[in-house]
């Protein structure tokens, strides 16, 4: 048992560690901390490339019971939004602790982000819901980000 107590632990640091920036806009539980691979405060607007799958790690302190998370993730541009694929896209993103959620625990998700090729090659803002049951703003952040070209694959151009 303490082990695992001591992994959740690990995780839970992991998660802080190299938290972003963000806006909460109006989560009903306690939003603690972003992290989204590959940015930090030092490389704000946190830069993504189109086509590129991109792990994102909230923590977050439930303030009530919720049978699930779904989550609405979308960045906008020009004032239009572009929803973005998220995976997995239901409670399995939870690590610790399982759903249903009840309220008083320290709770860590991650889930995996594609960044869509269609956004445009300019800064935007990345919007990250996370839904109730009864399609209550569990979770609601919002960070900046700069959108670069996708990567060619390896052995191609040249």
């Amino acid at each position: 048992m303490s082990s695992q107590l001591v992994l959740i632990s690990l995780l839970i640091f992991a998660a802080s560690a190299a938290s972003v920036s963000f806006e909460d806009c109006g989560s009903l539980y306690s939003l603690d901390a972003v992290d989204i691979d590959g940015c930090d405060v030092s490389t704000e607007p946190c830069p993504l490339l189109r086509g590129q799958e991109v792990n994102v790690t909230i923590r977050f302190q439930s303030g009530f019971r919720s049978e699930q998370l779904r989550p609405n993730v979308f960045i906008t541009q020009f004032n239009v939004d572009t929803h973005l694929v998220v995976t997995p896209d239901d409670c399995r993103a939870l690590l610790y602790p399982v759903c249903p959620i009840v309220p008083g625990q320290n709770a860590l998700y991650k889930a995996k982000l594609v960044v869509s090729p269609n956004l445009a090659l300019i800064e935007g803002t990345l919007t990250w819901k996370l839904h109730s049951d009864s399609t209550q703003n569990l979770i609601c952040m919002r960070t900046e980000v700069i959108i670069g070209p996708e990567v060619e694959p390896h052995g191609k151009g040249f």
